[in-house]
């Protein structure tokens, strides 16, 4: 599941989570350097005296880890998740990025094609958390994996900061696991 698939399905069933409450920043995707710049336009109208600026990450869509590591056989551009704050700047991006080969250290010298990005909303953390939800196919059971020390890198996490948790499809995953 790409990023912006997630983020759908949390926006759409967050209310459905209570106790959890989940807040979500504007995020949007975008096929073409055309619709990012619009997107992105919109997102920047956004504005108001408490938040006088959005800043917007651009994330590629593929299946594959690394991808600010990365970078785009094509375009020359390094990292899969860039940061602007011009909607010009988000078209440039998109265009070095959209339609290009990501290599990553996950997907080998072949890299993937990224078809779409995922716009974003910077937000400023105070934490950083991990989250995922993953098929162990050694156990042939789901798992969820949760780190208080965030995404990125999370390959490098020490394993006694890892936390898992099994469970069989149809199963309630306890709360208070997460």
């Amino acid at each position: 599941m790409h990023e912006y698939q997630a983020y759908d399905l949390l926006k759409k069933y967050q209310l459905n989570l209570v106790p959890v409450t989940i807040p979500l920043n504007q995020g949007y995707r975008a096929t073409t350097p055309e619709d990012a710049f619009s997107i992105s336009q919109r997102m920047m109208a956004n504005v108001s005296k408490n938040k006088p600026f959005v800043d917007i990450v651009i994330k590629a869509q593929v299946h594959a880890g690394g991808r600010g590591k990365g970078y785009f056989k094509e375009s020359g551009l390094k990292g899969g998740v860039q940061i602007a704050t011009k909607a010009e700047e988000v078209k440039e991006y998109c265009d070095k990025m959209l339609g290009k080969t990501l290599i990553t250290h996950q997907t080998g010298s072949i890299g993937k094609r990224c078809n779409e990005v995922f716009l974003v909303e910077k937000i400023y953390l105070r934490k950083e958390l991990y989250l995922s939800l993953t098929l162990d196919r050694s156990r042939g059971m789901m798992a969820v994996i949760t780190s208080e020390k965030g995404g990125v890198n999370i390959e490098d996490v020490e394993a006694s900061k890892m936390h898992k948790f099994f469970f069989e499809l149809g199963e309630d995953i306890p709360l208070d696991v997460l």
